[in-house]
């Protein structure tokens, strides 16, 4: 990723077979004489804009998956189609967003131009009228999936109902994914959801080896996360109306993670650095070059951002902790490959804001502590290995387009954010290795997360 200035980051998310809001071009003389239509502020079209991701690196598998459906290619996996379904069959004449538009989500040119007629009332469209929607529209949305953090790790663990060393193994597909709705012409995000998706295996003798299942594996997580997601935007919306949706008094952000005891930073690469009051730049923590780390920070943010979501909270998506720590100031670039129906519509590179100053409810994801206890069953025949988490998180309000808290952050715990995860093994069988334990001590975060949100009015 590119910095710019020091504080400006370029991103790039491609999508495929999306639809990606008007081309902002600039109005000729010549067609304006045709226009009749004099956009008011309360007209608004929303254009879908498909599925992206972050970087190319870090979301190598849902690049992967993209690139193969659109050049249909063997192990493609429909996932761009399944959105595009799911967006254009919503529930309600406009797509789900009744309360910001009056018009179906545009996405194909033919939608778009639907709306258009709608609006000048049936006049015939003038020739390329296409190209300058905001002459329609006095707002013009952006509708788009952005994929921001993937991981996969096994559980390898002692089949219990034998002796020796026989395992059995299942795998864990991490997902998350935003659905984001933002202003191609202040280019800022006026209303995000996000949401964890997760695909597990069944209890087998091996891992998964292949490729072609990893990515079938983790396109299905993919889509549940993106599917989640749309339905917590789409019930955001509703309570939200068109002139509301500037307000930033009441975005959430969550802009880092801390790592508590000597323990867990140990397990997970984790240097502790001199903490600071500016919410918008946590520390980074991270052992250089650490990725054991950098999941873990994309998890638990991606995480409480999730929980945050779910509770019915508005919130700005993390895209930065895409794997590992990267600024929190800058500017998202999307790029697109489309079907020629599309490509009309799209102006090449698109960016918006996610400058944590746009939230003013500011969050850090902590993880306390981590444990392991055995005990043995009264039948003296087994052991039971119990995995825990202990999770908290850190809240501060700051002033508007700000970093610095007002008065002290506010650290909340509870009883319900400790993650817990346990495994039988027969008593004459060895301890897991220190791989199996990391996956355990993951899966048990991943069980706190859902309950981090709690106690945020």
């Amino acid at each position: 990723m590119t910095t710019q200035g020091g504080k400006h980051q370029a991103c790039r998310i491609a999508g495929l077979l999306a639809l990606l809001a008007a081309v902002l071009l600039p109005v000729t003389s010549a067609a304006a004489a045709d226009r009749k239509v004099t956009p008011t502020a309360d007209t608004t079209l929303i254009v879908f804009g498909g599925i992206g991701y972050v970087e190319e690196d870090t979301q190598s598998t849902l690049y992967d998956i993209l690139i193969a459906e659109r050049d249909g290619g063997e192990g493609a996996y429909p996932v761009s189609n399944r959105l595009d379904t799911l967006v254009s069959g919503a529930p309600g004449a406009t797509a789900g967003f009744p309360t910001l538009s009056d018009y179906p989500v545009a996405l194909y040119r033919a939608d778009a131009e639907s709306a258009m007629k709608a609006v000048s009332r049936g006049d015939t469209l003038p020739r390329y009228a296409i190209g300058s929607l905001e002459t329609y529209f006095g707002r013009i949305l952006g509708l788009i999936f952005i994929g921001s953090y993937e991981d996969h790790f096994t559980f390898e663990q002692r089949d219990p109902l034998k002796k020796g060393d026989s395992k059995i193994y299942s795998d864990y597909f991490t997902t998350s994914v935003s659905a984001v709705l933002f202003d191609l012409q202040t280019r800022e995000i006026v209303l995000s959801s996000s949401a964890i998706g997760l695909d597990i295996t069944k209890v087998a003798s091996e891992p998964v080896y292949s490729e072609k299942d990893k990515r079938l594996h983790f396109a299905k997580s993919y889509l549940n996360a993106a599917e989640l997601a749309f339905s917590r935007l789409r019930m955001l919306a509703a309570q939200t109306d068109a002139r509301s949706l500037d307000n930033r008094d009441a975005r959430h952000m969550v802009t880092g993670i801390w790592v508590g005891t000597q323990g867990a930073r140990d397990l997970f690469e984790w240097d502790k650095p001199e903490p600071g009051t500016d919410m918008c730049n946590i520390p980074n923590g991270c052992r250089p070059g650490s990725k054991k780390c950098g999941q873990l920070a994309g998890l638990l943010v991606h995480g409480l951002t999730s929980s945050l979501s779910e509770a019915g909270h508005a919130t700005l998506p993390p895209l930065n902790f895409s794997d590992w720590r990267q600024d929190t100031a800058y500017e998202v670039g999307v790029r697109l490959h489309l079907p020629q129906d599309r490509k009309s519509m799209v102006g090449g590179l698109r960016r918006f804001s996610i400058s944590p100053r746009l939230a003013r409810i500011k969050h850090v994801a902590k993880l306390d502590f981590v444990s392991h206890e055995m005990s043995p069953d009264p039948d003296g025949i087994s052991l039971t290995d119990d995995y825990y988490a202990q999770l908290s998180r850190v809240r501060a309000r700051t002033n508007r387009n700000a970093c610095e808290p007002q008065g002290e952050p506010e650290t909340i715990r509870d009883e319900d954010f400790l993650g817990v995860i346990s495994f039988t093994r027969h008593a004459s069988q060895p301890a897991p290795s220190s791989e199996s334990e990391e996956a355990y001590f993951k899966y048990a975060i991943i069980n706190a997360l859902p309950k981090l949100s709690k106690g945020e009015q």
